[in-house]
């Protein structure tokens, strides 16, 4: 018999949980890559590290929710940032469908410096027509349906490789940087990399990098038009799975899923990093989603988003995401559950040739047992700490001559929690064996026979 004690835990991680209004500005200077008092420091590398991040939309919408906050030095600082690019001998070209306008350099740092074979004027013509690709799959009737902000919309090109960013998607603000509202809704602006041509787009250099940039961006412009008060782990959860649903031969989100199949006892709403998976790493539950129902489920959790009212902070995802599954007979907690099953069990319906990408790394297992009986006695112990939205993988395999016949898995808390055993065989055979509703232990039959791996 093996005991499994766990307890559900809610997790909260802040972003800037600082104990005095000096560490919010230096962490903020930071993020900008701004010098900070070297007193401060080591508190803020331990805490809040500047990162290498993909899209810089989530510290810039952070940086404005807690603008009150900051010192008036620090507003002076960050401001420049914050405003809209300003190009040396700035020109404009564009979209052939009327929907953007392309803002670029013709002197200095910021000018297109293109990849082979583009010039200045056929690369930033590349970029209005890859933006009209973009909205042509994301926000007309004959795509995927969203509600585009309005048009002509702006994006601009400058260098942000020295910011470790692909792009960024702005709200426009007032002269005191405060952002500009009808009602929920915000009007934006786009900033990309002006050419995508630095060692730190590669593999991804020129028109690659360009298009799922486009694609994710973009995203963001609907999300800001859609309502402003969105938690940004799930606007970059939405907009990396975009990508893959614009350019589907691109494929970096693979990148940033790696990093949750390694840490799958992370909280799904962990805050945004290229790290932790947090955020862009989250796109796969979209899939999830997307392959239970259709990829208008994503939309229809905008849409609900678009109808939810703010108190004036942010609206937390997971509620909203929970409300539009009711209205599709379906569950955040039900989806959730499958989706730890699927990521174990591999039966994915869509993008199935991208199966070896998604798992270039193995899926993170947080026990192996192959002595029984599994008890206090045992190393690891068999308990479990799970923070909210998150689950963790117990394996058994009947390996010695001390496996039982049939395995009893008894629990001794249950409160909160989806539980499941999956019995597979050699073959890749598997069986479900479900938590009973009432929390009696779980039977394993056939666990110790011939053909049975884990």
């Amino acid at each position: 018999m093996r005991k499994f004690t766990a307890t559900a835990l809610t997790l909260y991680l802040l972003a800037a949980g600082f104990s005095y209004a000096a560490e919010l500005d230096n962490y903020y200077l930071e993020q900008f890559g701004e010098s900070v008092p070297t007193a401060t420091k080591a508190v803020l590398k331990s805490a809040s590290a500047p990162q290498l991040r993909k899209c810089d939309m989530p510290v810039r919408k952070a940086v404005r929710n807690d603008w009150n906050k900051l010192e008036n030095s620090t507003q002076k600082t960050l401001s420049k940032y914050l405003s809209k690019p300003v190009l040396l001998g700035e020109s404009t070209a564009s979209s052939s469908g009327g929907h953007f306008i392309i803002h670029y350099a013709t002197t200095g740092s910021d000018l297109p410096n293109p990849v082979a074979p583009y010039t200045v004027a056929s690369w930033v013509q590349k970029v209005a027509d890859t933006f009209e690709e973009v909205y042509a799959k994301e926000a007309t009737p004959s795509g995927m349906g969203y509600s585009p902000p309005a048009t002509p919309y702006h994006v601009y090109l400058q260098q942000l490789a020295n910011r470790g960013a692909f792009g960024f998607t702005d709200p426009v603000t007032d002269s005191n940087n405060f952002v500009i509202l009808t009602g929920q809704s915000a009007s934006s602006y786009i900033t990309i990399d002006n050419d995508f041509s630095d060692s730190l787009y590669h593999p991804y250099n020129g028109l690659p990098g360009l298009q799922i940039t486009a694609a994710h961006e973009f995203h963001h412009a609907i999300q800001y038009f859609y309502n402003y008060f969105f938690e940004s782990w799930y606007a970059e959860a939405t907009s990396t799975w975009m990508e893959d649903e614009a350019y589907d031969t691109v494929n970096q989100l693979y990148t940033y899923s790696s990093d949750y199949l390694l840490s799958p006892t992370t909280s799904l709403n962990t805050p945004v990093s290229i790290y932790t998976g947090g955020g862009y790493g989250r796109w796969i539950f979209n899939r999830l989603i997307a392959e239970n129902h259709n990829t208008s489920s994503i939309r229809l959790i905008w849409e609900k988003l678009r109808n939810t009212s703010s108190n004036g902070n942010d609206i937390q995802m997971i509620p909203v995401i929970n409300s539009s599954l009711n209205d599709q007979s379906s569950s955040f907690s039900n989806e959730f559950s499958l989706f730890a099953k699927r990521l174990y069990k591999q039966d994915w319906t869509s993008h199935t040739n991208e199966l070896s990408l998604l798992y270039n790394v193995p899926l993170a297992i947080n026990a192996t047992y192959t002595n029984f009986p599994v008890n206090t006695a045992s190393s690891p112990l068999p308990t479990a700490t799970l923070p909210a939205y998150s689950f963790g993988y117990y394996k058994f395999q009947p390996t010695n001559s001390s496996v039982p016949i049939n395995l009893r898995i008894s629990l001794s808390a249950t409160a909160g929690l989806n539980v499941t055993a999956l019995k597979k065989t050699t073959g890749g055979i598997i069986t479900e064996y479900p938590l009973t509703t009432n929390g009696g232990p779980l039977i394993i039959d056939s666990f110790g026979v011939p053909g049975v791996s884990e």
